[in-house]
């Protein structure tokens, strides 16, 4: 009668975490403690990867993304600007196959591109896969800016959004009506589902110091005026200010640990979290930009999960 007691309580979880998405990873561990003294929680440390791989430009081929990826094993890949799952036909690339050691956990169309859509996407481990929850994709497309989303699971409890910020390319020439975008897409974002872990491109940097550094050899920006570049500064840092001074997400590294992430010198990708008590402190990035696998170099961090026994 426990074994059957206690498998209905885990069952129940994610119809517990439905009617109440506001409940966080620490309270839905200690409801079910409390329901039954025969859940062993195990603390387990994973390793996350986010990786924009710009597989509408740079990209040449899936293979070489394929056996990074493999060749390091991360627990969970979030992936950016990968190509959506029906859309491999119309791309002239080998759909990037993983399916040796990884399950297509979520997945999130954002703007199209010559037929097919681009996409943020999630891939587990397969031995993780029992534990995981697919949640419906958010869409961050506030007006009229290049269409963003947030692909969104549950592991082991662990609620994760992989993210693509407005910014870059178009929508910098529509800064002015675009300066509160960011600041949008995060909050409702975070309205829907409070990740405890959201990370991906956000187009900036989190120091608005490191930013206007950034910014200063940023040729469309030093070509405004003086009260334009104060806009688009608002507009560049809009998300990550929300997220460190209205929530209580952190940073998982800074600029000067981590360093520059973009081929063009910059740091606009991110892992922010809920519970900083849960990174063991190691992280890191893989140079794939002198390696023309992207644009961007890929980034990993660990997190100490939850599993339920």
């Amino acid at each position: 009668m426990v074994v059957v007691s206690l498998i209905a309580i885990l069952c129940s979880l994610p119809k517990l975490k439905q009617k109440n998405i506001s409940m966080n990873h620490t309270q839905r561990i200690a409801s079910v403690s409390q329901l039954s003294s025969h859940v062993k929680i195990e603390t387990i440390p994973l390793i996350i990867m986010t990786f924009n791989i710009q597989f509408y430009r740079t990209s040449r081929s899936t293979n070489p993304i394929a056996k990074f990826i493999l060749a390091h094993h991360p627990d969970v890949v979030c992936l950016q600007e990968n190509i959506d799952a029906n859309g491999w036909s119309s791309s002239k690339l080998t759909p990037l196959d993983l399916t040796s050691d990884y399950t297509f956990a979520a997945e999130c169309q954002a703007e199209k591109f010559h037929g097919h859509y681009l996409a943020n996407t999630i891939y587990v481990l397969r031995k993780h896969m029992k534990y995981v929850e697919k949640l419906s994709a958010v869409n961050l497309t506030i007006l009229t800016e290049t269409v963003r989303c947030a692909a969104v699971l549950r592991l082991y409890g662990t609620v994760i959004a992989n993210v693509h910020l407005c910014g870059g390319r178009f929508d910098d020439k529509q800064f002015w009506n675009f300066k509160e975008l960011k600041y949008l897409q995060l909050k409702r974002l975070v309205q829907q589902y409070h990740p405890d872990i959201i990370l991906g491109d956000f187009n900036n940097e989190q120091s608005k110091s490191v930013a206007k550094k950034q910014l200063d050899i940023y040729e469309f920006y030093k070509n405004l005026n003086s009260s334009d570049r104060l806009l688009f500064e608002h507009y560049y840092t809009a998300g990550s200010v929300y997220l460190q001074d209205q929530t209580k997400y952190s940073p998982a590294y800074n600029e000067a640990t981590i360093g520059a992430t973009s081929i063009y010198g910059g740091t606009p990708d991110w892992v922010y979290v809920t519970y900083p008590s849960r990174l063991t402190g190691k992280v890191g990035k893989y140079d794939t930009i002198t390696t023309n696998l992207s644009d961007h170099n890929a980034l990993f961090i660990e997190y100490l999960f939850d599993k339920i026994n």
